[in-house]
């Protein structure tokens, strides 16, 4: 292709040369024939007219090769491009040849390794049918007495199993026991007189007044008393929902009031309030009502309880699976009235608060208390004062507010709440002879605007309810 591109450059010079002549050798002949004075005028004129048309022909030539060469000059130029190409590809297949010739080493490797597996695969088959000829041969001869020996472990096991559970409870109660003595020290010296450790106090020292009550609330609040630390040796699944400062009011409260009435609480959960109360009162009754329809996604709730109180050996302590709303209702109606200490800690909406306390002044006997959890919630302080102001005979002793819901503080705030009041407390103590400031309702715009939003158009519904007059009977 190169020899072709310069053959077509040579013929174009060659034939612009030979016009060229041509065209110089018409000039001459003409020049010639001016010169030339034997011809006559006819013959000069057709002579001049061939010289004339030589001289255009020679033109037109040297045109023509002048065009040829423009062509022959870019067929040349395509010439060089199209030999780049060609070499191009020619390498693109070199390459392509020694990438084929690769993969077919590495196919041949690979099918190389398969057959390697193969091989590793039916050793470890034949291997494998072996061992398990060998398994069978010492199950046949070892069966019977491995049996034997399991049943053996397992009984072993459970007996252990027992041993470490009456250790744990002997351990538990004698902790209870060191932290009782420990608190009747604390209480004979601050005068409290909370009776000895052996025996139950007797329903002639009557109950507490409101001054002793007082004093009591302030030493656990500031920490004259310490906070209670037996829980911790409870099983990690009895999670509580209260601080340690308020497991140990609830202990201190009952202690002060036992031999007068009966420890009752609502919404018991794990058992982790109740528990430590009827340990450090083993003298006192413990009622605990809750039927786990909240906080018991898992209903585990119920087992966990139970276990809690078959490890610490109680007999102290009755439950009653049932919803508080019947169970309360009940009571009032039959005029039962031998609560000490009640505690709720169930429904927390305004009407459950505030009916819960109404059904525990019929119940709770004369100068009694009652405790109310999570107070942190504005329609619960809200029912507490409502309560006060429909019961004037019931005073607001204290109260006491956290940082926040325990669930929704940092790890450092959460560590606090576990050690104190957890979501906030309330103490109401029965007080006929108004000893007992009344705390005036603290105000509490969000709650107002709340309350106004329930009594809205869109909160009007009749459609699950109908009218009706009571039957009025004619007396006998």
């Amino acid at each position: 292709m190169p020899d072709l591109a310069v053959s077509s450059f040579l013929t174009g010079r060659r034939a612009r040369f030979l016009a060229l002549a041509a065209v110089l050798a018409a000039v001459a002949a003409a020049g010639v024939l001016v010169g030339t004075t034997d011809l006559g005028g006819g013959d000069r004129v057709l002579v001049g007219a061939a010289l004339l048309l030589v001289g255009a022909v020679g033109l037109v030539s040297f045109k023509a090769a002048m065009e040829g060469a423009v062509t022959s000059r870019r067929l040349s130029e395509q010439v060089v491009t199209v030999n780049r190409v060609i070499a191009s590809l020619t390498e693109h297949v070199s390459t392509v040849d020694r990438t084929v010739n690769a993969a077919g080493e590495r196919e041949r490797e690979l099918a190389a390794l398969l057959d390697s597996v193969d091989a590793k695969g039916n050793e470890l088959a034949a291997q494998s049918e072996q061992l398990a000829k060998s398994v069978d041969e010492l199950r046949e001869a070892a069966l019977p007495g491995l049996a034997e020996d399991v049943a053996g472990l397992g009984q072993a096991h459970e007996r252990l199993g027992r041993t470490v559970e009456q250790v744990r409870a002997a351990a538990i109660r004698a902790a209870h026991q060191i932290d009782y003595e420990r608190r009747v020290r604390l209480a004979d010296q601050s005068g409290l007189g909370v009776g000895s450790a052996d025996t139950a106090p007797s329903e002639e020292s009557g109950v507490p007044d409101p001054v002793t009550l007082a004093r009591l609330i302030s030493d656990i609040d500031t920490g004259q008393i310490p906070a209670e630390h037996l829980s911790d040796a409870f099983s990690p699944d009895v999670v509580g929902l209260s601080g340690r400062k308020f497991r140990t009011l609830v202990a201190e409260l009952v202690r002060a009031y036992a031999g007068h009435g009966v420890y009752l609480e609502i919404g018991t959960y794990r058992g982790r309030t109740i528990c430590t109360s009827a340990v450090h009162n083993p003298h006192v009754p413990h009622v605990g009502v809750d039927n786990f329809s909240q906080v018991d996604d898992d209903g585990v709730n119920r087992s966990i309880f139970d276990a809690l109180v078959d490890q610490l050996g109680l007999d102290n302590i009755e439950f009653i699976e049932r919803d508080f709303n019947e169970l309360l209702a009940e009571r009032t109606r039959r005029n039962i009235r031998d609560v000490a200490v009640y505690y709720f800690d169930a429904s927390h909406d305004h009407r459950s608060q505030l009916m819960a306390l109404a059904h525990g002044a019929q119940q709770v006997i004369p100068g009694g208390v009652m405790i109310v959890d999570d107070c942190n919630y504005s329609h619960v302080r809200a029912a507490s004062y409502d309560f006060c102001e429909l019961e004037p005979d019931w005073a607001l002793l204290f109260e006491r507010y956290t940082a926040g819901h325990p669930n929704k503080v940092d790890g450092e705030t959460y560590a606090a709440l576990s050690e104190g009041w957890w979501d906030g407390v309330h103490v109401l103590v029965h007080d006929p002879a108004h000893v007992v400031e009344r705390l005036e309702r603290q105000a509490d715009a969000r709650l107002e605007s709340f309350f106004l939003q329930q009594h809205r158009p869109e909160h009007c519904h009749t459609t699950d309810v109908v009218s009706r007059s009571a039957e009025v009977y004619r007396s006998s």
